[in-house]
């Protein structure tokens, strides 16, 4: 494709390893070990893969570069970067291009095929909801199940208008999952979401993904600049270890 076109298939901000995320989470990997807390980077294979990969789509010109959310969106809404890797929830962002409509496809992550276990499925963020411990907590717990635990119409309405998709499975029977997108050439891009979710890995998060990531981040830019990665991985565990154990 980048022989053929001229363009690259991806961008990435370097300060923004989210593309690093979804490799792992693809395996079942994560920055910390099983139990959350502890720092797992080198002899993450995984992530080791991951920071390989990623020098490679860069140094091949398969991947560019973005500085910010403006950045990337302009990348693909012009034709000057040829895809996308995000969450489904940049799907409105792809079709505010209306002239691009019918010329775009989602198609499954690919998978870390040197990982045992690997999927083609991973995840990008999500949103949570928390209620106060005050009064009144009882009748918003009432409210949210009914709403988010229950109501089939109203994960069918989020879709319609904003394309969030929610973790209610009963709501993927709905009309609205299974409805061809004309943008996107008639493929029911909602099912095919729904149906890669249910195959996503389960990980630890922990609590210091960011921190991590904001480590790790240093050890990827010396990585891509020249350093040695097995150097990289060391100095990185080092630093993860003294900061936050």
């Amino acid at each position: 494709m980048k022989e053929a076109t001229g363009k690259p298939l991806l961008s990435i901000d370097m300060n923004d390893l989210g593309h690093l995320r979804m490799m792992m989470h693809s395996s079942g990997y994560w920055y910390t070990a099983e139990d959350g807390e502890t720092p797992f980077i080198d002899g993450n294979p995984s992530l080791r893969q991951g920071l390989e990969d990623l020098k490679m789509l860069l140094d091949s010109g398969v991947m560019t570069t973005h500085n910010g959310w403006d950045q990337m969106l302009a990348g693909f809404n012009s034709g000057e970067v040829a895809g996308v890797l995000q969450g489904n929830w940049i799907t409105p962002s792809v079709k505010a291009e209306e002239s691009q409509s019918g010329d775009w496809a989602v198609v499954p992550v690919p998978k870390q095929e040197s990982i045992e276990g690997s999927v083609n499925a991973t995840n990008l963020g999500g949103s949570s909801i928390y209620v106060l411990d005050i009064d009144g907590k009882e009748e918003a717990l009432s409210y949210i199940a009914d709403v988010f635990g229950k109501n089939i119409a109203f994960y069918e309405e989020l879709i319609q208008t904003v394309g969030a998709i929610g973790s209610y499975v009963p709501a993927s029977q709905g009309d609205a999952y299974h409805a061809p997108d004309p943008f996107f050439d008639d493929q029911a891009i909602y099912q095919d979401f729904m149906n890669w979710a249910n195959e996503i890995p389960s990980v630890n998060f922990g609590k210091n993904t960011y921190a991590l990531e904001d480590i790790m981040n240093q050890g990827f830019l010396d990585y891509v600049n020249g350093a040695d990665l097995d150097e990289v991985l060391k100095n990185t565990q080092m630093i993860a270890d003294n900061q936050l154990n």
